[in-house]
C-alpha cells in the first residue's frame, strides 16, 4: 500500500491518503489478475510471499498490493509468468 501526503511530499503535517487497488475475490479472480493457475496462487502465496490471504474462508488480494509484489520482484522466480 503506498502512502503520499497530499501536497506530494514524504514529510510534514500534510493529510495522508491510501492508495488502494480493486479487491480481487476468489482463487479464480487472482489467478487472472497474475496470468496464472489456481494451483499457481496457492503456491505463490506459500512459497513466495504473495500478498494474498482468506478473510471469512474466502481467498481475497488488494490489487495494488500483488502488483508491487511484481515490482518488488515477487514474480521473478522461473515459476511465474512474465507480464
Amino acid at each position: 500500500m503506498a502512502f503520499t501526503t497530499t501536497d506530494g511530499h514524504t514529510s510534514g503535517a500534510s493529510v495522508m491518503r491510501v492508495e488502494q487497488g480493486r479487491m480481487l475475490y476468489g482463487l479464480r479472480e487472482i489467478a487472472a489478475a497474475l496470468h496464472c493457475s489456481e494451483k499457481s496462487v496457492l503456491r505463490y502465496v506459500a512459497q513466495y510471499g504473495l500478498p494474498a490471504g482468506k478473510i471469512g474462508g474466502r481467498w481475497c488480494a488488494d490489487e495494488a498490493r500483488l502488483r508491487e509484489w511484481l515490482e518488488r520482484g515477487g514474480g521473478s522466480h522461473p515459476l511465474c509468468p512474465p507480464r
